[in-house]
């Protein structure tokens, strides 16, 4: 279930509609953009090269620009017809979030894997300048107990990685397909994640009813 791998991904990302390929966007000198879609993106690859994985994103609490979840749903299904093979969510912190999205992408047609996409916080005023600029909540109870912390760095560490976990053990108890964790080149929390959930193992263990 979890392995250390080194693989190359073309990860058809959000709708601005890019490829990363060591942190360099297929972008012009005059901010024009070579495809007008992920979709369109996605097309052109698996038709190209049809041997190539294909990740795309996904949004349990629904894309910023999209008017609603139906509309979000129905242009996911537009990528994964165009030959996305498997979907990693944007963070969240609510497990419940992600569990009420896979029904409706399922519902919406959308049969590929799902993967959740998980970043410890382990810098309080970090990620949560990145959860308001993708429009993730981050729940009352993980809130107060960073604030609480007072800035404590070293705390907010572990109070990020310990709550990380429990997010992955839950998830991978309750039949997610794996974790994609956003390390922002930081391994420590990555390595501690890692760790506990070797040890705790919670894919071995009976998949409830409902798992996705």
């Amino acid at each position: 279930m979890i392995r250390s791998t080194w693989t190359w991904t073309i990860a058809v990302a959000t709708s601005r509609w890019s490829i990363w390929s060591r942190r360099t966007a297929l972008e012009f000198e005059d901010g024009s953009w070579l495809w007008e879609s992920s979709a369109e993106l996605a097309a052109l690859i698996h038709e190209t090269h049809p041997d190539i994985a294909i990740g795309g994103a996904c949004f349990p609490e629904v894309h910023p620009e999209a008017p609603s979840l139906e509309a979000d749903l129905a242009y996911l299904k537009t990528k994964v017809d165009n030959g996305v093979s498997f979907l990693i969510t944007q963070l969240f912190f609510d497990n419940q979030l992600y569990f009420d999205f896979i029904p409706a992408a399922r519902a919406a047609g959308i049969d590929v894997p799902i993967i959740p996409g998980i970043m410890p916080m382990t810098g309080f005023k970090q990620i949560a300048k990145i959860s308001e600029l993708c429009e993730a909540t981050i729940p009352d109870r993980l809130a107060s107990a960073m604030e609480a912390l007072d800035g404590d760095e070293r705390a907010e560490f572990e109070l990020g990685v310990a709550y990380a976990t429990q997010q992955c053990s839950d998830l991978l108890r309750r039949g997610a397909p794996g974790i994609h964790l956003y390390a922002l080149n930081r391994s420590p929390a990555t390595r501690a994640i890692l760790g506990a959930l070797h040890v705790a193992r919670p894919w071995e263990e009976p998949e409830p009813a409902g798992a996705a």
